[in-house]
């Protein structure tokens, strides 16, 4: 054999064996690298993973560049910029104003924007300032201070739910919440898509294509139109 063609197959070896080891790593477990929101998303849909790998779901903010194994799949909200790997639009999120039932009971549903001005409502730290939904709020609330100021939105549905005031949440969460009643339209500008981002050479290995079919499914079921 010609040396030119041992090492065009040797090198064609090393690329199926590599491969072959990639597929053999991720037949058990895929892990999902995401924001809380997507996160979520992610978590109440696992009972619509009938078959296939094991899903192993970590939110970003977490990762640690000390773990020892890296995403297979990160979830991330509009379409990366900087994305190296193989990029697909997963889904968007509804956003919507929630507050406890006693903001609706005197008034008709969904409130004006008139009507939520004169509300109490709570925002994000001052350190998210730059958020889209900060800036629809403080527009929106005529630049009236926030009642409180909390991290994210699991915190900011427990303060609505007592009443502390009306907040924006992610209409999957706000609406299956049974403390909170929706107090207005979804807001068409704090719509976000999400994208997933695999690195190239994973993006034909089964089980990663099984968990990516999987997410499209979970973001499926929340964007189900309303009746």
């Amino acid at each position: 054999m010609l040396p030119d063609a041992r090492a065009v197959e040797s090198a064609a070896l090393r690329v199926e064996e590599k491969s072959m080891r990639l597929t053999s790593e991720l037949q058990e477990t895929v892990r999902v690298a995401a924001g809380q929101t997507s996160a979520a998303v992610l978590a109440q849909g696992l009972h619509l993973m009938k078959s296939g790998p094991a899903i192993e779901i970590v939110v970003t903010d977490a990762i640690s560049p000390n773990d020892t194994r890296a995403p297979d799949i990160f979830i991330d909200h509009g379409l990366p910029s900087d994305a190296t790997g193989v990029t697909r639009r997963v889904g968007s999120i509804n956003s919507a104003v929630y507050g406890a039932p006693a903001f609706g009971t005197t008034r008709a549903l969904p409130l004006s924007s008139n009507e939520l001005a004169m509300l109490p409502w709570l925002g994000f730290v001052v350190e998210q300032e730059h958020y889209i939904t900060m800036k629809w709020l403080a527009e929106t609330m005529r630049e009236r201070p926030p009642a409180a100021r909390m991290v994210n939105t699991d915190l900011m549905a427990a303060a609505a739910a007592n009443g502390v005031g009306i907040a924006v949440l992610p209409c999957f969460k706000g609406d299956q919440d049974p403390r909170l009643v929706r107090l207005s339209e979804r807001i068409d500008v704090l719509r976000e898509d999400y994208w997933t981002v695999i690195q190239s050479d994973l993006a034909k290995n089964p089980s990663v294509r099984t968990a990516l079919n999987w997410i499209i499914d979970c973001f499926g079921v929340i964007e189900l139109p309303e009746l």
